[in-house]
């Protein structure tokens, strides 16, 4: 052997697994996923501007007060012009709020 080596290395082997595509898609803020901006976004089918519209008026929170208090929660639905939305039962909840925005917002 003349100074010459030989590196023999195994050939791998490749075996074919079933293909699973998983796609998901979070929002994060600050690094932290927030679970609604990424329900909106499902829910939107990706429309950046829906988006954008409940982070300027809300920041993301359901709770948040706006005009000196008469603009109320994700969308600010204001009193005068969306009484039965603000006096529906379900306004607590953050997943309904963000459903009528959307059904509000297209």
């Amino acid at each position: 052997m003349n100074g010459e080596a030989t590196i023999r290395t195994p050939t791998p082997t490749i075996k074919k697994c079933a293909e699973v595509a998983v796609t998901e898609t979070y929002i994060l803020r600050y690094g932290v996923r927030n679970e609604l901006a990424t329900k909106a976004f499902k829910m939107s089918g990706g429309d950046m501007d829906f988006l954008k519209t409940v982070e300027v008026e809300s920041n993301w929170d359901p709770k948040a007060l706006g005009d000196d208090g008469l603009a109320k929660g994700l969308c600010q639905w204001r009193i005068e012009w969306q009484k039965a939305i603000l006096n529906d039962p379900n306004f607590k909840d953050p997943d309904w709020q963000l459903q009528k925005c959307f059904d509000f917002y297209s």
